[in-house]
């Protein structure tokens, strides 16, 4: 499925006929050493996003660089002065930014060369830097010939089809596959997955810790994410709890505990102290049901108890004597029982907070329920928890570790220019066994058959689809480290098949496919390759000669080479386009409508806006505010028929009702209906006015409405729609004549939305405050 649609009526002979491609390589050097050819780019044309990538991103990016890890090409449009970065705006600028000395490489980035913490690319040894200088982009470089009456808006769609066929495919892998990769060759966890392909156990340690929701559909996935919690579950009686809760990226941090603790040892030890703990949690989850149903049901709190659970076992071995009906009795006595909350924060202080779902992942509730468990634990055995919720320096002194040139020179990756091999050929190898298409470490297959038409509609244009990166084993077999998507996507449409990772031949999940979603062959909607071989033998013929550039890695000359840190390099930590977001909608709705949405945040600085917006999402809220707008001038809705608003934990809260249908109607009203979309961003440029004629110029007192219990003060969304419910029919002179008494009514409503029952009958409620706003008529409370 393309990242979005543009409409190709009207050049979809062009991009058949006239685009033409040319490759490169270009050195850093000679690319960003070089103002004459850097004043030739434009980085970041206006529907590009804007530089997103952080520290740790840019520093992971430019490692990957240094280590000699190939990146996916630069794609260019060049219209003979001007190139324009179709696909790559945040690693051009990334390279642009290090060589100007921009940043320093973080600590968290550097996943190798940790002796190149903090330092600039001037800091670099000589050695590194030119070596970095000497790096190889490749390059893709579109243009349009013989097409001298393209019209600037046939020129733009060009571009962003360009932009969309690039970008569609990028899915970053999620955690759990992430984690396949990393533990793949650990033997403890190997043994573990040994375990529980048992249908029996698998089922039961699901039912115990995965949430319904989250089970996977296929099994080889479900295993992945069970395996997850399990190898979390081992972990964290070693991690400093107080240290976890605080600490920035909490899959590494089990990871690198997890390796500190797990890296030999027995298996059966480690599978037979787990299963007894496992055995523990499930009694104490039976006679839970005995006092409180409710909480037996906690996925939260059979995490932390098998946390204490493996403690008592492994440092102290006393798990046996633990009276688990007596420990039960206590957690279900607990909010009487002020010992047991020692330590756990003040707004934590009860079995509903501390095991509450919403909001687990946040510091204080982490420590809140360990804390928790602890407490429980010591009351009976006596045993103290303190060095398990906090050890800074146990916690520090997992991460050390500081060379930079061996490093360097140790993992440097050296390998041949990309080479080129028609699909008839990787076919031809993959037959033969020459060609493993799903190492283990591999994700499972995307069955999205829309995305995959779109990449055989890419190769029916002879559009050059992203290269296949391989390593080549000593063994001689071509082990697939990034590109099994698309091959399987290939493979699938021509009903070929290949062999899986047991060497079992196996066929894709969407063997035989047929095309839907095409934009420009639309006329091949429907079809699957059977049917177009009858019609068009020469459409098959050329997909079989496509040729595909693959990038290979000889572990023969490359001893120190990882198949695992390439895939995860290219796979881990890209900031891919969000569906229903700005940064999409930026991309291709009409340049008047996203030029109106930008012209409207510029004119309202000030604290309603996020001041560190990289992902646009102050222009996404006014684009949201236009989609309200619009409903009510070219539909007639109200606001309360397109926002959905509800009490949660006592607090008034309001959301879009669906952010996939303000996707649809703003790209619906930017094809068709042009001038009421920007009538309704006028209409949210004059609620921001009036907001601004009430609050102050840059909305200076408008935080002051917000101010809860806690003393935070924080302006979101939420309270933004709901201002506009409330005064998006107030007139503006309503609001000049009136400022004072209208603020003063926000305040108190406001500080009402703060502590709300369940059962308010929230359209009436709004009603009444809306109308007292409107009339300017202080009431007080009590009226309501």
């Amino acid at each position: 499925m393309p990242l979005f649609e543009v409409d190709c009526s009207d050049i979809a002979g062009i991009i058949e006929t006239s685009l033409k491609v040319e490759h490169s390589l270009k050195t850093i050097s000679a690319m960003f050493l070089n103002e004459r050819y850097l004043r030739k780019v434009n980085y970041s044309p206006y529907f590009q996003r804007n530089y997103v990538w952080d520290s740790n991103k840019a520093s992971y990016f430019i490692e990957s660089i240094l280590l000699g890890t190939d990146i996916p090409p630069l794609v260019l449009f060049s219209d003979g002065n001007t190139l324009e970065v179709i696909d790559g705006r945040q690693r051009f600028e990334t390279i642009l930014r290090f060589v100007q000395g921009s940043f320093s490489l973080s600590k968290d980035g550097l996943h190798t060369l940790s002796g190149l913490v903090g330092k600039k690319y001037t800091e670099m040894e000589t050695e590194i830097r030119d070596k970095f200088d000497d790096s190889k982009l490749r390059i893709l470089q579109f243009s349009v010939v013989n097409e001298p009456s393209l019209t600037p808006q046939q020129k733009d769609k060009i571009k962003k089809e360009i932009f969309s066929r690039y970008n569609s495919g990028i899915i970053p892998l999620k955690q759990v596959e992430i984690e396949r990769a990393e533990y793949n060759n650990n033997s403890i966890s190997r043994y573990f997955e040994e375990k529980i392909e048992n249908d029996q156990l698998f089922s039961h340690l699901e039912n115990i810790f995965i949430a319904p929701r989250a089970r996977k559909k296929k099994r080889r996935d479900g295993i992945n994410v069970l395996l997850s919690h399990i190898r979390t579950l081992l972990t964290m009686p070693y991690i400093p709890i107080r240290s976890f809760a605080y600490g920035k990226n909490k899959p590494r941090i089990v990871q690198a505990f997890f390796e500190a603790n797990y890296k030999s040892g027995s298996e059966k030890t480690a599978y037979d102290d787990f299963i007894k703990c496992v055995r523990a949690v499930e009694s104490l989850v039976t006679q839970l049901r005995k006092f409180r149903s409710d909480l037996s049901e906690s996925l939260l709190l059979r995490q932390v108890f098998f946390w204490a659970f493996y403690l008592l076992e492994k440092e102290h071995s006393r798990l046996d004597e633990l009276d688990l009906t007596e420990l039960a009795a206590l957690i279900a006595e607990s909010d009487s029982r002020q010992k047991l909350w020692i330590g756990v924060p003040d707004d934590y202080q009860t079995l509903e907070k501390v095991f509450f779902q919403t909001g687990s992942h946040y510091d204080k509730a982490i420590i809140s329920r360990y804390t928790f468990a602890a407490n429980c634990c010591n009351s009976i055995t006596g045993i103290a928890f303190e060095r398990y919720l906090k050890d800074a320096e146990k916690f520090r002194s997992v991460f050390d570790g500081k060379e930079s040139i061996r490093q360097f020179e140790k993992y440097r990756i050296s390998k041949a220019d990309p080479h080129s091999e028609s699909v008839y050929d990787i076919l031809n190898s993959i037959h033969k066994g020459r060609f493993e298409i799903r190492p283990p470490y591999q994700r499972s297959e995307a069955t999205d058959s829309k995305k995959a038409s779109y990449l055989i509609e890419s190769i029916m244009l002879d559009i050059k689809i992203p290269p296949i990166f391989v390593c080549k084993r000593k063994d001689g077999v071509s082990e697939v480290i990034d590109g099994q998507q698309r091959l399987l996507s290939i493979i699938g449409f021509l009903g070929e098949s290949y062999y899986d990772e047991n060497g079992v031949e196996a066929h894709s999940d969407k063997n035989h496919f047929r095309l839907k979603g095409l934009r420009i062959l639309d006329k091949y909607n429907g079809m699957n390759c059977d049917d177009i071989n009858e019609k068009s033998p020469e459409i098959i013929e050329k997909i079989l000669d496509f040729n595909i550039e693959v990038i290979e890695i000889d572990m023969e000359t490359n001893p120190e080479f990882s198949a695992l840190d390439l895939f995860l390099r290219l796979n881990q930590k890209p900031f891919p386009i969000k569906p229903n977001s700005f940064e999409l909608w930026n991309s291709y709705l009409d340049r008047g409508v996203i030029t109106k949405a930008k012209e409207i945040v510029a004119l309202h600085p000030g604290s309603l806006f996020k001041a560190d917006d990289t992902r646009m999402q102050n222009e996404e809220l006014v684009m949201m505010l236009g989609f309200v707008a619009y409903n009510a001038i070219a539909h007639n809705k109200t606001s309360l028929d397109v926002f959905d608003v509800f009490v949660r934990d006592g607090k008034m809260s309001a959301r879009i009702r669906s952010k996939s249908k303000v996707t649809e109607v703003l790209d619906d009203a930017s094809r068709n209906d042009l001038e009421r979309m920007i009538e309704s961003l006028r209409e949210v440029d004059a609620f921001l006015t009036k907001l601004e004629n009430l609050s102050g110029k840059g909305f200076v007192n408008l935080r002051g409405l917000f101010t809860n219990s806690k003393g935070q003060i924080r302006v979101t969304n939420k309270n933004v729609y709901l201002l506009w419910i409330l005064l998006s029919q107030v007139s503006t002179d309503n609001i000049n004549r009136n400022a004072t008494t209208i603020m003063n009514t926000l305040k108190q409503f406001f500080d009402w939305s703060q502590d709300l029952s369940q059962d308010i009958r929230i359209e009436e409620e709004l009603s009444t405050w809306a109308d007292r706003i409107s009339n300017s008529v202080a009431q007080n409370r009590s009226s309501i």
